[in-house]
């Protein structure tokens, strides 16, 4: 959410830029309000076509819509990298075969070229807000893409695999097995859908084969453990439901959750291979208490 408009405001605001040719980004700024001081957090805002200077009520917010803004300048100043390294996107061809129930071949490739820079951007910690930073900035990038390239490609590819392989396997299910067939079959199109290359956060991407695999292992032992898949498919339940009503209040008033609600789905994902599929371990110690600790750690809606 931004500020209301008024004179300070007004002076850092900027609009329609295609490069950073501005002065430092302050992170705050002073404002008042019917005599009621606060502060403005600044940050860089993706306009699609173009980058504005806006201020933000939530620190939160200018963060991540700061982020946001970086990648659209990298992407109008790394053209023809980006450019160059769509030549890749051919050895995308038997994942698209198996993807190709799910999503285009011509919008898979978009995905990935739109992914790329937020993937490398992962290796930064903090975001520029000088012209010299950003500068700095772009050649790391422009260093690191190729291999940045290669990975994402990888992933894709064993992801696709194993969403080829759960779909075999989802034909060939045992009558036993079919008992938690809508179960396999929710947890493959959440992980795998005609947006997952863009909508999985892109610090949890290289997980995504991992989440993939247990639900293969998943599958391949529910004969042997029904009774126990049950009863560990009611803690997940139980997070899920947890889960839901610290978004209810934001569904409700149709705001934006904080980050850390938007992605708490992914520390479940780990959970889900700490239950099912032990042997490919989690990539950080998981339990039911403590993703339980972890949300309730979160602020609750004000």
């Amino acid at each position: 959410m931004h500020v209301k408009k008024n004179d300070k405001a007004n002076a850092v605001e900027r609009f329609n830029l295609k490069r950073w040719d501005f002065d430092e980004l302050p992170h705050a700024i002073e404002l008042n309000t019917h005599q009621k001081d606060y502060k403005g957090f600044v940050g860089l805002s993706d306009e699609d076509e173009s980058v504005a200077i806006r201020v933000f009520v939530s620190e939160e917010e200018a963060k991540v819509s700061h982020r946001q803004g970086v990648l659209r300048l990298l992407s109008f100043e790394l053209k023809p990298q980006l450019k160059q390294l769509e030549k890749d996107l051919n050895k995308l061809k038997e994942a698209q075969l198996f993807l190709r129930d799910m999503i285009d071949a011509e919008e898979l490739k978009g995905d990935v070229i739109e992914m790329i820079l937020d993937v490398a951007l992962n290796s930064e910690g903090l975001m520029p807000r000088t012209s010299s930073d950003f500068i700095t900035l772009i050649k790391r990038i422009k260093n690191i893409l190729p291999q940045t390239m290669k990975t994402m490609l990888d992933t894709i590819h064993l992801s696709a695999t194993h969403y080829h392989q759960i779909k075999q396997l989802l034909k060939t299910l045992s009558p036993i097995q079919k008992r938690s067939e809508s179960i396999f079959v929710s947890r493959m199109n959440f992980l795998i859908h005609n947006e997952f290359i863009i909508s999985t956060p892109s610090d949890t991407f290289s997980h995504l084969p991992r989440y993939l695999k247990a639900l293969i292992i998943r599958i391949e032992k529910y004969p042997s453990r029904a009774d126990k898949d049950a009863l560990m498919q009611k803690d997940i339940d139980r997070i899920q439901q947890l889960l839901g009503e610290r978004l209810k209040p934001y569904v409700s008033k149709k705001m934006t959750p904080p980050r850390a609600l938007k992605d708490f789905q992914w520390l479940i994902e780990e959970l889900h291979v700490s239950l099912f599929a032990q042997d490919l371990k989690t990539a950080y110690p998981v339990s039911l208490k403590r993703l339980e600790k972890a949300l309730d750690d979160i602020p609750y809606y004000p």
